[in-house]
């Protein structure tokens, strides 16, 4: 059978299009994954000293935790803004219960929420943020850290 001249698309048109589709499959697959390889540091919370993930670009805190199966019991990652900022976290693509502690511009944690997986809810605390901190959701009751504890980095590293 002989398709009409208007239905035939060229093959390497076909190709074309077919290698495009997988590419863009690829390139969201990878945007599906969690992020891989960033520093890790010793922090202080209250009298507990935690290894935490330190996201400080803006792609990588946009990225946070999304599309991670779990943290370790005392892992979580540390959001280094660099300037006291006002914002607010959500869940999007987050599957692993958190709580999120708010670090105030003096390295005092001014507000801890808790936050449901793949919630868009927002969470915002009331005066703006230098850094957040998350956890895995009760790490902060378990351990006697919440508001006014203070968040201490290693000698020579600020918030």
């Amino acid at each position: 059978m002989t398709w009409p001249a208007a239905v035939r698309i060229p093959l390497g048109l076909a190709l074309g299009v077919a290698v495009a589709a997988l590419l863009g499959h690829m390139l969201l697959a990878s945007l599906r994954v969690p992020q891989a390889d960033l520093p890790l540091l010793p922090i202080t919370l209250g009298e507990r000293t935690v290894i935490v993930e330190v996201a400080s670009t803006p792609k990588q805190i946009s990225k946070g935790l999304q599309f991670r199966e779990g943290l370790e019991p005392d892992g979580g990652m540390l959001f280094i803004f660099g300037r006291p900022v006002s914002m607010c976290f959500w869940m999007k693509n987050t599957t692993v219960a958190l709580d999120a502690a708010f670090v105030g511009a003096g390295g005092q944690i001014v507000h801890i929420a808790q936050m449901q997986p793949l919630s868009e809810a927002l969470h915002c605390p009331s005066v703006p943020a230098i850094a957040v901190v998350e956890m895995n959701q009760g790490w902060f009751r378990r351990n006697g850290v919440g508001a006014g504890a203070a968040v201490v980095l290693p000698a020579g590293l600020r918030l």
